[in-house]
């Protein structure tokens, strides 16, 4: 049930009396009591009637034992004058005797008898202790004073801050407090008394205009739970049940946010959104049940997803190629194990935790193997170092074409030497390649010379762009492809052109290759292939075409090294949001990441494939 807010009642107000002398008859005594401001107490005074002096005093002891000693002290005032009255019968009983015996008058001394003496002794005593009391009682009521003020103080805050009817029970107890604290010295009563009305009036004014402005947002917060209520129905067209579920619950925490409604209306909207909500959560806890049989199938087929890593560990390292194999194979199963689901919660982890430990092995035995391959690095060092030295005592020689044969073998032989460390890959490289450039540099430049024969070429070439600037373009793709097939051949065939010259006719050629191309519709991928393509052929219509494309090729290889760290880097990242559901962005930015990457390496690997096919063909 939906829980429901008390609303406040406005509280009884306190009774706040005035205390006022009051006249009263002999006998009757109103005395002030500890539990009220001006709780009175009608007490009975004993008679005096008829008693003598003795009887008076036993009287007024008796009456001390029993009242409190402020009801005594009245009493004994009485007693008092009752027994002065009687004490001066007595005297003037005694001396009309002593006159009458014949003494004079002037002689008579009357001496206190002991019931005299006893009665004085007893009203100095209850003198002084109703004095003790009336100070006492004065002490208390300045006491009271402060703690009055005090609850005037808290209550006032309250009440002027207007919050004071969200506190009600504060408020209930500062009333009961006041009522429960004794008188205040008389010339306050009247001040402090008037400021409790005030407070209570301006107290009572505002639980009125609180009661109404709550049900005028009992009346809104009703409209907000329909309109919820209504939200919730609406989920049951929602076709995914995960979805819909937290949908709901993110509506729930709406309905928890908004106020109550009137106790009228109270029950039936939430009878009507405990409906809405039950439906989707049966539909929810439907769908995590068959859920369950497919999570058990993902622990079974992530089982032996992991029995072929264990196969993959066990296997050889030995070589590059056993090292290449066994990280396409890891791949492979990495690539699978994101398209399985999730397993069972209780064994998710368990078996996730297998996995990864069997990759990160199968990556540290890679590791351990190109670790133990730095003898291996060295000796191709020092063999290309002995390149580099061959390389370099030919690079001033004029025999052109002995030399260049022969460092053409060189090139081929550092191809076959395999990879040196990162460390001296670059330095290496460049001083082989600074001696084979300045020999076939040379060597351009010795044939440059033959001038006349590149400047007719340069005619044909210029005169094959205006031809094919005009050339007319088939709506069949596979026949535009072959003009421009057709037109790359017979560039070819041209042969060489003067070196300042080549750059710009090259570049204009291609220009107009490019828009023919674009004209065919092809996709990026293949744009991008055709155009790689087309490279490829002016390279090798180059004098040094096999350095320049053994160049080419060392440089994509360095690219598809870094490509590759970086897919690996991706997808091992990729495992440690594996359990994550599939509609998550981040996992799907990783995976979008994944395949951009794999595209890359792809990419590079048919660039390396055509250089080598080309490379062949020389």
């Amino acid at each position: 049930m939906e829980e429901n807010v008390n609303e406040l009642q406005q509280p009884e107000a306190p009774v706040a009396s005035v205390e006022t002398p009051a006249q009263q008859p002999i006998g009757v005594y109103n005395a002030e009591g500890n539990t009220g401001d001006t709780v009175r107490q009608n007490v009975e005074l004993p008679s005096v009637d008829g008693l003598t002096r003795e009887t008076l005093l036993e009287s007024l002891k008796d009456f001390k034992e029993k009242q409190t000693i402020d009801i005594v002290a009245r009493y004994a005032k009485i007693v008092q004058s009752r027994f002065n009255e009687l004490s001066a019968q007595l005297v003037e009983e005694k001396k009309q005797a002593f006159v009458t015996d014949g003494s004079d008058e002037k002689d008579f001394v009357y001496v206190a008898d002991s019931t005299e003496t006893d009665m004085n002794a007893l009203q100095q005593e209850i003198a002084k202790e109703n004095k003790e009391f009336l100070k006492a009682q004065e002490k208390k009521r300045e006491h009271n004073l402060i703690v009055k003020k005090n609850i005037l103080e808290q209550f006032g805050a309250l009440v002027d801050s207007g919050i004071a009817v969200r506190k009600f029970n504060e408020c209930r107890d500062w009333q009961k407090q006041w009522k429960e604290t004794g008188p205040v010295p008389q010339a306050n009563t009247r001040e402090i008394n008037e400021e409790y009305k005030r407070l209570l009036d301006k107290y009572y004014e505002q639980v009125k205009m609180d009661r109404e402005m709550r049900e005028f947002g009992q009346k809104k917060n009703l409209e907000e739970k329909i309109a919820l209520c209504e939200a919730v129905e609406a989920l049951a067209d929602e076709p995914n049940n995960t979805r819909a579920f937290h949908a709901m619950q993110d509506i729930f925490k709406q309905w928890k946010e908004v106020g109550s409604v009137s106790k009228e209306e109270s029950d039936a909207v939430w009878q009507r959104f405990s409906a809405a909500r039950r439906a989707i959560t049966d539909r929810y806890h439907a769908h995590i049940d068959n859920l369950k049989t497919t999570e058990q199938d993902n622990y079974v087929q992530k089982q032996a997803l992991c029995q072929e890593l264990e196969e993959v560990l066990n296997g050889e390292f030995d070589t590059n190629r056993a090292c290449d194999i066994a990280l396409n194979k890891l791949r492979d199963v990495q690539e699978r194990w994101r398209k399985v689901g999730f397993a069972p919660k209780a064994v998710s982890e368990e078996i996730f935790a297998k996995y990864r430990q069997l990759c990160d092995a199968i990556y540290r035995k890679r590791r351990e193997f190109f670790k133990s391959q730095d003898t291996v690095l060295d000796d191709n060092l020092q063999q290309k170092i002995a390149l580099c030295e061959k390389a370099e005592t030919l690079q001033n020689s004029t025999d052109w074409k002995s030399t260049s044969d022969t460092l053409k073998n060189l090139q081929r032989q550092w191809k076959t030497i395999g990879p040196v460390s990162r460390k001296h890959s670059d330095e290496v490289w460049k001083r082989f390649r600074a001696a084979c450039d300045t020999f076939f540099e040379t060597k351009e430049k010795h044939f440059n010379s033959k001038g006349e024969e590149y400047v007719v070429n340069l005619e044909k070439k210029k005169a094959l762009i205006e031809e094919l600037k005009g050339a007319e373009c088939s709506d069949n793709n596979e026949e535009h492809l072959n003009l421009i097939k057709s037109f790359q051949q017979r560039w070819s065939e041209i042969g060489f052109v003067p070196s300042k010259d080549k750059e710009a006719v090259n570049k204009e050629f291609n220009k107009l290759i490019d828009k023919h191309f674009d004209k065919l519709h092809l996709d990026s991928e293949a744009r991008e292939i055709k155009s790689f393509e087309i490279k490829v052929e002016q390279m090798a219509q180059e004098q040094n075409a096999e350095d320049v494309l053994y160049r080419e090729r060392e440089r994509i290889s360095r690219e598809l090294k870094k490509a590759e760290t970086d897919l690996y880097q991706v997808q091992n990242n990729a495992g440690f949001f594996a359990n994550m559901d599939d509609d998550n962005k981040l996992k799907r930015d990783i995976q979008k990441n994944i395949d951009k990457a794999q595209k890359v390496v792809e990419r590079l690997k048919a660039h390396i494939k055509l250089i080598d096919s080309k490379l062949r063909a020389l």
